[in-house]
């Protein structure tokens, strides 16, 4: 039988490492794409505003889906802050609705769920979510649990690039140092991330493995502190380390309230048979698939 596959938000960061990686292992698996905006290497997609429920329900109405990669989502903390209806049609009643038609559900959740008051947190710590793009973001993970029949919360904190170049954390950096600019990197700030092309290829493994449903942290390795990631990235491409100064985050003084260590355990994830890779690997494998993207020195 082949399997019909829904990735959402397959023209972002994420979205389109997964179209990518579920492409190259499943031949055979017809997958279809759907973002707010237009998505050109896929022959299947739909142009469609998630947060459009009424526009939502009339494609589930006249589509079947085998499985759903949901990766839609926002990731500007002030939008979201602003925006808070629209934020929750897209974090938690559009994925309700999709769960409701699709049997098997992978909903990219986030590392903010937590407080950051300890470290290595595990999918069975308390929750509790500081502002209103985490919030919703837990709603979601509560919204599919309840409503998909096999529902898998992956929890996690991304790094990655877009075409053209955006303001991510890597991005921003990239083209910071590629200028020879002093930046700042938070020292008090903890996390352990990862690439965007690994995260998509631990997915299709973790797909592959047929685990049992629940919430999984995805992450690399060992956590390192935001200072410590930017040295990290300076070093992988040649970058002047010296340029990189740590500083210490105050957590509110950027609008909205975050976290300072949101790094998570694995060890779930990797009973299941799923390999974690180290923060170097990552990178390796971000420069590898940036460099086959954009040329060294370009600017941006």
């Amino acid at each position: 039988m082949v399997e019909k596959i829904l990735i959402t938000g397959a023209s972002g960061m994420l979205g389109r490492m997964v179209f990518d990686a579920f492409r190259s292992f499943y031949n055979d698996a017809k997958i279809t794409t759907l973002s707010r905006s237009s998505f050109e290497a896929s022959e299947n997609h739909v142009q469609l505003d998630l947060s459009n429920l009424e526009a939502l329900s009339q494609f589930l109405n006249d589509q079947h889906f085998d499985v759903l990669v949901h990766c839609a989502a926002f990731v500007n903390l002030a939008y979201c802050k602003e925006n808070p209806e629209e934020t929750k049609r897209l974090h938690v009643k559009s994925p309700e609705l999709l769960s409701s038609k699709i049997k098997k559900v992978y909903y990219i959740s986030t590392d903010s769920v937590f407080d950051g008051q300890k470290d290595r947190y595990r999918e069975t710590d308390e929750t509790k979510p500081l502002n209103i793009y985490a919030e919703t973001k837990h709603q979601g993970e509560l919204a599919v649990t309840a409503n998909a029949y096999e529902a898998f919360i992956v929890r996690c904190n991304i790094f990655g690039f877009h075409f053209p170049m955006g303001k991510s954390l890597f991005e921003w950096a990239y083209k910071e140092l590629a200028q020879r600019k002093e930046i700042n990197g938070f020292s008090n700030v903890m996390f352990n991330p990862l690439y965007t092309g690994n995260l998509a290829e631990m997915l299709v493994q973790f797909h592959n493995l047929s685990p049992e449903p629940g919430t999984y942290h995805f992450g690399c390795k060992n956590p390192l502190s935001k200072y410590d990631f930017l040295i990290k990235v300076a070093a992988t491409f040649g970058f002047d380390q010296d340029i990189i100064k740590p500083v210490e985050l105050d957590p509110v003084s950027l609008g909205e309230r975050r976290p300072l260590n949101t790094s998570l355990n694995t060890t779930r994830l990797e009973s299941s048979g799923v390999a974690v890779p180290g923060i170097e690997e990552c990178l390796k494998t971000l420069q590898r698939d940036f460099n086959q993207v954009y040329e060294y020195g370009q600017e941006f």
